[in-house]
């Protein structure tokens, strides 16, 4: 009995010191679970972005923000009574913060707007660049001098009213620190201005006729030559010839005759716009049909003139007829007087 009193007095020992053992674990968790309790509150006061506990009582807070904190906060001396519930400084929490200052950095330079513009209209470029600190931006234009505009972190070109003079290429530039950056664009100007036509427009029969009708314009116009009053297709007649160039169109009419004179159009076809431009073309025959009418008309006018001319000399000549003369002017006659009488005695008398 006494070895069993014995054995059993070490087995209630045993089990008494495992049922303390489990007592020590339960309150071990339970003092866990509270201080997770108490580091969870105690991150919301904090207010932080990300809190852990990373055991040794420490608890480790981040905040996201710029600059770039780390805050670590060691914590001691909890009270298992108001864990969860206790302020910074009821829970003896000293803080430890650390961070990068003045973190400099700078990305791709970027620009946006159209790079095609019509004639007349507004162009509109930005450029931007993330940067810390921000970068100084600068538009200029290849072949111009100056700037056209410049600002920091994002400069926006607008240049209204634009003219075929604005194509080209367009240099946006970062200045960052001791670093530049450049980026460019192209920019296309679509316009049309009024055809041209140039060449001889009187030609002699036989000869040829040549011209040719130019047109600036961006994309290049589709030209074409046309004959008014005429049904034929002038690209279809052997001796004419059609030589097509980027924006210009030469018409080649070889030994021309009178029945070519007329009038011919330059068509240029832009787009959705047509524009026209127009020129007479005269035809000179160098045989004796060209001169007859030429001879006719001088043999007229002069027969007109001479005509003209003999009536007046006819009226000349009967205005003066009817004109009295003057004194000296009049005729005497003299008599010699054969008869002594006295009955004779005038020898003359003036006419009346």
């Amino acid at each position: 009995m006494s070895v069993y009193t014995q054995k059993g007095k070490k087995y209630k020992r045993k089990r008494k010191s495992q049922r303390h053992s489990a007592e020590t674990t339960v309150e071990r968790r339970e003092q866990q679970n509270k201080t997770k309790r108490g580091i969870d509150g105690l991150c919301q006061s904090l207010n932080q972005d990300v809190c852990s506990h990373l055991g040794n009582s420490t608890l480790l807070c981040e905040r996201h923000s710029f600059p770039l904190p780390l805050l670590t906060h060691l914590e001691s001396g909890i009270n298992d009574a108001s864990v969860g519930q206790t302020t910074v400084a009821e829970l003896n929490i000293t803080t430890e913060e650390t961070g990068t200052q003045n973190v400099t950095y700078v990305k791709e330079v970027k620009i946006t707007g159209d790079t095609s513009v019509k004639e007349g209209e507004t162009l509109n470029l930005t450029c931007s660049v993330e940067s810390f600190p921000p970068s100084l931006i600068t538009w200029t234009k290849l072949g111009l001098s100056g700037i056209l505009n410049n600002d920091i972190g994002t400069a926006t070109l607008v240049i209204p009213n634009v003219t075929a003079e604005y194509f080209g290429q367009y240099i946006c530039t970062a200045k960052h620190q001791d670093n530049t950056l450049t980026k460019e664009v192209n920019i296309t100007v679509i316009y049309a201005k009024k055809p041209v036509i140039t060449g001889m427009t009187t030609v002699k029969e036989g000869e040829a006729l040549n011209l040719t009708c130019g047109v600036e314009s961006f994309p290049p116009s589709v030209i074409t030559w046309t004959k008014r009053g005429s049904n034929n297709n002038l690209q279809k007649e052997t001796r004419i010839i059609l030589q097509n160039d980027t924006g210009s169109a030469t018409l080649v009419i070889l030994n021309v005759t009178a029945e070519y004179s007329g009038q011919y159009m330059c068509t240029a076809k832009h787009q959705d716009n047509t524009l026209t431009e127009e020129v007479n073309i005269t035809v000179i025959s160098d045989g004796p049909s060209a001169v007859l009418p030429w001879a006719v008309a001088v043999a007229v006018v002069s027969l007109i003139v001479n005509v003209i001319c003999i009536i007046l000399l006819m009226l000349l000549w009967n205005t003066r007829k009817k004109v009295k003369p003057n004194q000296e002017d009049r005729t005497y006659m003299s008599l010699r007087k054969t008869d002594l009488s006295p009955e004779y005695d005038v020898i003359a008398q003036p006419l009346n």
